[in-house]
Parts: C-alpha cells; sequence; structure tokens
C-alpha cells in the first residue's frame, strides 16, 4: 500500500490520511484510506479538516496525555458524518474497464 502522498501503485491506488476529528469524533483518530478506482481530486476535495479533540483514544504517553481518554465505545465510532463520506466515495467509485 503506498504511503499518503506517494504516488499511485500498479493498481492506480492511492492513500490519504484524514483525521475523524474533522467529522465529529471526539478523538483525533487519525485515519489512512486506500483508494482505487476513484480520481485522487475527487477523493481531496472532499477531505475535512479542523475539529477539536476532547479525549484521546490510548493511555500511552504521546499526544494530548491531559485529555480524558475516550471509553472504548467512543473511540470504535464512525462519526455519521464521516461514514457518509465513505458512502460517497464508494459510490463515485468507476467501473471496471472490461
Amino acid at each position: 500500500m503506498p504511503r499518503p502522498g506517494d504516488p499511485p501503485d500498479a493498481f492506480g491506488g492511492f492513500t490519504i490520511a484524514v483525521r475523524q476529528v474533522a467529522w465529529g469524533h471526539c478523538c483525533a483518530k487519525p485515519t489512512w484510506l486506500y483508494l482505487v478506482g476513484i480520481p485522487m481530486e475527487v477523493a481531496q476535495a472532499g477531505i475535512r479538516t479542523g475539529g477539536e479533540e476532547t479525549h484521546r483514544v490510548t493511555n500511552g504517553s504521546r499526544g494530548k496525555t491531559h485529555l480524558p481518554r475516550a471509553t472504548a465505545f467512543e473511540a470504535r465510532g464512525t462519526p455519521p458524518a464521516f461514514a457518509e463520506w465513505l458512502v460517497s466515495l464508494a459510490r463515485a467509485v468507476a467501473p471496471p474497464d472490461r
């Protein structure tokens, strides 16, 4: 899988990095998405930025340790707006040439 910012792979797939806090998650929740069959410009146009994290996912020493830890339910959750965007990306996938 190519890293975010790398050129597309042999399948035309590329990876983008997002933070789910921009879609309303309580944690930063960095997420990589590997996409194939969709123009990179379409995917990048929908990326949101910003958001204020109010919790953290882990007890580790990295990140914003002053924030309270999210519950397991909160940490696993997917914001509805993020899920809707993922579905819109899936709908934008071009069918393969036959």
